[in-house]
């Protein structure tokens, strides 16, 4: 309260004056990730700091999304997880990218090569799960020709029947990674 007996001396002026309010920053961080070789790509996940006032995810506008160009077959290396989009009218976005590592792949075990009653060859082992493994034959041990595929199953395990090994006085295979 205000009295001008109080204020003898002064003159008060008042002015109005304006809140601004500006968007709290949140950070949309990829979240790192690893894998093996030959394997998928595993869900890309996103860590928040800078929610405010208890809030979380379900108040943004538009969701961030998360992305690699990495594929099954690319080399074992690392390869950026991007970040991108996300608004919300209460925070300014800014996105962090991420990595993902891809490992060497493991090693892989052929543990049965045996002709069938067919007079097919029918060539089986143990590798990494889920990786399409490239069967390849040859007849001099010095070119190599891939001849067909065979994909490992959850435990690694993976099986190729050569169904033209009778055509050829010798034949060698290999086990390759895709």
């Amino acid at each position: 309260m205000c009295s001008s007996d109080l204020l003898g001396n002064y003159v008060v002026v008042t002015n109005q004056g304006a809140l601004i309010v500006t968007q709290a920053v949140l950070i949309a961080k990829a979240d790192d990730k690893s894998r093996a070789y030959g394997q998928p790509n595993p869900v890309f996940t996103i860590s928040y700091e800078g929610f405010v006032n208890g809030e979380n995810t379900n108040v943004l506008d538009e969701l961030p999304t998360v992305t690699s160009a990495a594929t099954n077959s690319s080399a074992p290396g690392s390869y950026p997880i991007t970040t991108a989009g996300g608004s919300d009218d209460n925070y300014a976005m800014s996105t962090v990218n991420g990595t993902l590592t891809v490992t060497a792949p493991g090693p892989v075990t052929i543990r049965a090569v045996a002709f069938m009653a067919t007079g097919n060859l029918r060539i089986a082992g143990t590798g990494d799960a889920n990786v399409n493994y490239k069967i390849e034959a040859s007849s001099n041990l010095a070119s190599w020709t891939e001849i067909g595929r065979a994909l490992a199953d959850e435990s690694g395990a993976f099986e190729y029947v050569d169904e033209v090994a009778g055509n050829y006085p010798a034949r060698y295979y290999r086990v390759a990674m895709p």
